[in-house]
C-alpha cells in the first residue's frame, strides 16, 4: 500500500535533542499544506549546542525549506552552520532536483525525498535521498521494521537506516513520526 508523502493537515513536530541524558538543542519541523492548488511548504530546523562548562564545543544549526506538490518535491534551500563557514545547498525543478552544493552540482531524474524528510513515513521506502545540508544524492539502507513499546507505553514500529556518512533508529506510531536516534 503506497504511503503518502504529505500529510492532509499542518504537522507541528518539535523533539529535545539529548546527547549525554542532557538537553543539548532542539529538531522542529512544520508542515504547511498547499492551499488552492499551490505548494506545501516544510520548514526544517535544527539547532545543537554542547557546552562544556562556559565554553562551546561544538555547535550546529540547519535550516531548510522545501517546496512540494502533489507528494513531489519542488525546490529546497537550505542553510547549515557547522563550524566557521555556512553551507548552502539549493534544489529547483519540477520532479528533477539539482542541488547546487560548494563542490559542483548533482542531478536526478528520480523523485526524491531529502534528509529532512524523517517526519513522514514514506522515507522508510527510498533506496536514495537528497542530503539537505550538502546538496548530494546519497544511497540509504533501511533495515525491515520491528514492533517495539517505547518508554511511554506505546507500541511503535522501529526502523533503522544507514547511509555511508551516518545512520541511525526512527520510530513511528502508524503513520506518526515520535522518535529518532543516531547511532554512534
Amino acid at each position: 500500500m503506497p504511503v503518502s508523502v504529505l500529510p492532509s493537515s499542518a504537522l507541528d513536530l518539535r523533539f529535545a535533542a539529548v546527547w549525554n541524558g542532557s538537553q543539548i538543542g532542539a529538531h522542529c519541523v512544520s508542515v504547511r499544506p498547499a492551499t488552492d492548488g499551490g505548494l506545501t511548504t516544510v520548514r526544517t530546523e535544527i539547532e545543537l549546542d554542547v557546552r562544556w562548562g562556559p565554553i562551546t564545543m561544538f555547535r550546529y544549526r540547519h535550516e531548510s525549506l522545501e517546496y512540494w506538490q502533489s507528494d513531489r518535491l519542488q525546490a529546497i534551500t537550505s542553510r547549515t552552520e557547522e563550524g566557521v563557514r555556512p553551507i548552502l545547498s539549493r534544489g529547483t525543478g519540477k520532479g528533477r532536483i539539482c542541488p547546487a552544493r560548494p563542490l559542483g552540482e548533482n542531478t536526478s531524474d528520480q523523485v526524491l525525498l531529502t534528509s529532512n524528510n524523517l517526519w513522514t513515513r514514506a522515507i522508510t521506502r527510498e533506496q536514495q535521498i537528497i542530503d539537505a545540508q550538502w546538496g548530494t544524492i546519497v544511497p540509504l539502507a533501511w533495515d525491515e521494521a520491528e514492533r517495539q513499546q517505547i518508554s511511554d507505553g506505546l507500541d511503535v514500529d522501529h526502523f533503522r537506516f544507514s547511509t555511508p556518512e551516518w545512520r541511525g533508529s526512527v520510530w513511528y506510531d502508524g503513520p506518526t513520526w515520535v522518535r529518532a536516534a543516531h547511532a554512534q
